[in-house]
Formats: C-alpha cells, sequence, structure tokens
C-alpha cells in the first residue's frame, strides 16, 4: 500500500469516528467510552452502521433499567444486592451486543462460550433467591429470577423479541402476589412491579428493532474470541461501579506486629482458661431424656428404627450424575440428564433417526438443531426446549413450567401430566396436533405478524349421557376470556 493510499485510508477512520462521537453527544453518551468502542468498530461502513445497536441499548439501560435498579435500591434490604447483580447482567449482555457488532458470526458453541458469564449470573441470582426464603421480599426475588431469564434472547432464534416479553407473563404470578400485599399498603412497591415490567417489556421493543431474527452479527467484522479477547482486558466503568466496595473492618488497626500478636495470644489463654464461662448450663427439664413423648421431636420411635422404616426428611432429593451424550445402543439418543441451571445446552449433531431424551432438568435450555425423530421431556422442572424439526413428535411427561419453541415443522405434541407449558409453533407447524392429558395451565403461541398470539388450551370439560346415541358425549367448558 502507498503512503497515499495509507493516507486516505487514516483520513476515512477519522471521519468515521468523528460521526460517531458527534452522534453520542447528540444522545447524551459517554464521549470517552465511545471513542474507544469507534476506534474498533469503524473498520468499515457496515461496522459503524452496527454501532447503532450498541447505542441503543445503552439508551435503554438508562432509560428503561436504570429506574427499575433505583427504586430496588430505594427500598432496601435484599433488593439492594439483587438490583447489582441484575445490573451486572444487563451489563453482560451489553458486552456481547459490543462484539457481535463488530464481528462475524461465530459457531453455536463459541456463542455458547461468549455466554456462559450470563449463564453464572443467572445462578448467582436463583442462589440468592433460595437462600433467603424467610425475606419479606421474597415474590420480589421470586419475579426477578423468573424475569431475568428474558436475557436469554441472544441464544433465541428467529423470535427473540416474543421469548422476551414471554417473560413478563412468567413471572406475573409473583409481581401480583407483591401487588396483592402492598397495592393498599405500599405505593413504592407497586412502582417497583411496573418498573419491573416496563424494563423487561422495553427490552423486548429494542430486540424486535435490532435483532428481530437474532442477535445481529458484523457479516465484515473481525474474530468474535479475538473481540471478547479486547473487551475482556478493557477496563469498564460500569461493572466497576457495580462490584460493592468491601465493608471496613469493625477492629482498629494494630500499629505495632510484636505487641499485637502478645494481645491476642493473650486474649486466647484467657479464653481457654475460661473456656466454659460463657455457656448456659441445662437445667434437668432441659434434658431430652426427662422431657414429654411428643415433645421429643427428634427421636425416631423404636419400633420404626427396628423395622428399618425410613423417615420423612426436609432435604432436597439428590439427582444423578450430569449426562449429555450420544448412546448408540440399540435406537440412537441423545441423553441430557440432571443438570441445573444450564441455558447453553446444544446438540448440533442430529439425524432424523436419532431421539432426544431429557431427564431431570431445572432452569435449563435445550437447543436441538436439525431434523430428530422424537423428543422426550420428563420429570423437568422450568425448562426451555429450542428446536428445529422432529419427524415423530414432541413429548412432555410429569414436568413443571415448561417452554418449547418450534421454529420448523413437528406432526405431533404430547402433553401429560405437566403444569405450566408454552408452546411456540411455526408457521409450517400450525398443523401439529396437540394431546393433552392430566395437565394444566397450557398454552399454545401462534405466529401473528413479528409477534405471537398466545391463546389457552382447554382443561375443563362437561360430559353427558346421550340417550339417543347411547354414548357419553364430552364438550369442552367454554372458556370466559
Amino acid at each position: 500500500m502507498s503512503q497515499s493510499e495509507k493516507l486516505d485510508s487514516l483520513i476515512k477512520r477519522l471521519e468515521a469516528v468523528t460521526v460517531r462521537l458527534e452522534n453520542v453527544q447528540a444522545t447524551g453518551g459517554s464521549v470517552a467510552s465511545s471513542a474507544q468502542s469507534s476506534s474498533s468498530s469503524s473498520q468499515s461502513s457496515s461496522a459503524e452502521a452496527s454501532s447503532k445497536e450498541v447505542v441503543s441499548y445503552n439508551e435503554y439501560l438508562e432509560a428503561s433499567l436504570k429506574p427499575f435498579l433505583d427504586i430496588s435500591k430505594e427500598i432496601g434490604g435484599d433488593l439492594t444486592e439483587l438490583a447489582t447483580l441484575v445490573e451486572t447482567s444487563f451489563t453482560e449482555v451489553g458486552k456481547l451486543i459490543n462484539i457481535a457488532s463488530k464481528s462475524k458470526k461465530p459457531s453455536d458453541q463459541e456463542i455458547t462460550n461468549l455466554f456462559k458469564p450470563i449463564s453464572e449470573l443467572f445462578q448467582k441470582i436463583t442462589q440468592y433467591k433460595d437462600a433467603r426464603r424467610g425475606s419479606d421480599y421474597y415474590n420480589h426475588l421470586f419475579s426477578v429470577d423468573e424475569g431475568i431469564k428474558c436475557l436469554q434472547w441472544p441464544l433465541v432464534p428467529n423470535t427473540p423479541a416474543p421469548f422476551v416479553k414471554e417473560m413478563v407473563n412468567s413471572a406475573e404470578f409473583y409481581t401480583n402476589k407483591v401487588l396483592v400485599a402492598y397495592r393498599s399498603k405500599d405505593p413504592k412497591q407497586v412502582d417497583w412491579v411496573n418498573k419491573f415490567k416496563t424494563a423487561v417489556n422495553d427490552l423486548s421493543a429494542y430486540v424486535k428493532e435490532y435483532h428481530t431474527t437474532g442477535l445481529k452479527w458484523n457479516p465484515s467484522g473481525g474474530d468474535a474470541k479475538s473481540a471478547a479477547a479486547s473487551s475482556a482486558s478493557a477496563p469498564s466503568s460500569s461493572s466497576s461501579s457495580s462490584t460493592p466496595a468491601p465493608k471496613p473492618s469493625t477492629s482498629a488497626p494494630s500499629s505495632g506486629g510484636a505487641p499485637a500478636k502478645n494481645d491476642l495470644f493473650a486474649a486466647i489463654n484467657a479464653k481457654r482458661d475460661n473456656a466454659a464461662g460463657g455457656l448456659n448450663k441445662v437445667t434437668n427439664d432441659q434434658k431430652t431424656k426427662n422431657r414429654k413423648e411428643e415433645d421429643r421431636v427428634s427421636v425416631v420411635p423404636g419400633e420404626l428404627a427396628k423395622k428399618g422404616v425410613a423417615t420423612k426428611t426436609t432435604g432436597k432429593k439428590q439427582k444423578g450424575p450430569e449426562k449429555f451424550e450420544l448412546s448408540r445402543g440399540g435406537i440412537e439418543k441423545w441423553c441430557v440428564e440432571n443438570f441445573d441451571n444450564k441455558t447453553d445446552l446444544v446438540i448440533s449433531e442430529t439425524s432424523n433417526k436419532q431421539g432426544v431424551y431429557i431427564l431431570n432438568c431445572t432452569n435449563c435450555v435445550i437447543t436441538i438443531k436439525g431434523k430428530v425423530n422424537i423428543i422426550i421431556i420428563d420429570s423437568c422442572q422450568k425448562t426451555g426446549v429450542i428446536l428445529d424439526d422432529a419427524v415423530s413428535s414432541v413429548e412432555m411427561v410429569n414436568s413443571q413450567g415448561i417452554k418449547v419453541q418450534v421454529n420448523g415443522n413437528v406432526p405431533t405434541v404430547n402433553v401429560d401430566k405437566t403444569d405450566g407449558v408454552q408452546i411456540f409453533l411455526s408457521k409450517s407447524a400450525l398443523g401439529a396436533n396437540i394431546i393433552t392429558s392430566k395437565s394444566s395451565e397450557m398454552n399454545v403461541c401462534v405466529p401473528d405478524g413479528d409477534d405471537y398470539t398466545e391463546i389457552p388450551i382447554p382443561e375443563q370439560y362437561q360430559s353427558k349421557w346421550d340417550s339417543s346415541t347411547k354414548k357419553v358425549v364430552t364438550e369442552v367448558v367454554t372458556l370466559n376470556m
């Protein structure tokens, strides 16, 4: 390349950066952070155009998410730390959008790896909620734990915006509990619910505008792994601001090393010499042998102990080992078993002779690429399955809170002993037969333009004996919508 060509190239890059800075200043963005991102994303005109997704996402965070974070911190309590986890989760998604804006679309496995920090934050939010079951804000925590899954939209092909919007419905059971408890007591709690719904609904609008058929990548961009590495090495003001400062020590610092150690050992020796000094004396009536029979709640009855009868425990049922493999014995099938909080499980090497068996998974998302024979979802909770095509059927049994999205075609969907079902059908799958038994809270979602229309599946029936035909005639009870 000649000197004149290099100079022309440099001038074009400087002009692109100038335009970018002027746009950010007009929208009230940060000039410093914009200059850093624009220098890496202005290698071509298409890269410059793709930065609109990043700018709009930052505007969304300021206009829609920040009010929710502010009111959470204002209410305080367990919602303060929860707000920090939520803020970090949305920031990580922003990093992924920024990487996509200047990178070509990588493989599915690489996308899964890029999404891993967000999945780990989902787990932290769930663990935070589970550790505070006695909290005054437990329904708030549950609402966010359900709704935060809206950030899985970068993994959802074709229909990410309706997926985001559906998360409002997923959390509605718990947000309604908050409204019932506080509607007449504390308007601030009602405002918290409204701001939470606004944040998720506005995210759906953003995704619909900029990522209509999935996370938008830059066909003229560079390598996603390199972009992720440079993003990780760059300082992030948002991440540093969301990290809570360490709590100051309540003990006074020692001015000298040896005197402090001597004081410490002296205190230990004093405690050792009077080790039982601070213990309360156990009176005779507090001893187990002197208690009444009905008060011995922790004693296993002698007859049951002799017979080896197991007593009821409150511990969680232990799961078996995690399994993610293709079993080739007899009929080939993919086995996905015993996973918790894994939203990046992808089966990509498939054939129309294989089956997929998903067992005992909780808070997971499984994506199945290509055409398979049959998919069975057994004993799962709050799990989503995204599939392309199934030759035979998709079956759900003994499960709760299952979402199935069909992007291609499937002839039959069976729902048995499963509560809380959402079935998203593509246009080519509208002719599917949906067979249900002993199930409740079922909805089928059908395409309506760029969005979906949700239609409930009947759960109630009335039967009468027809004397003329000598048969029992069953009809669906009309739903009052």
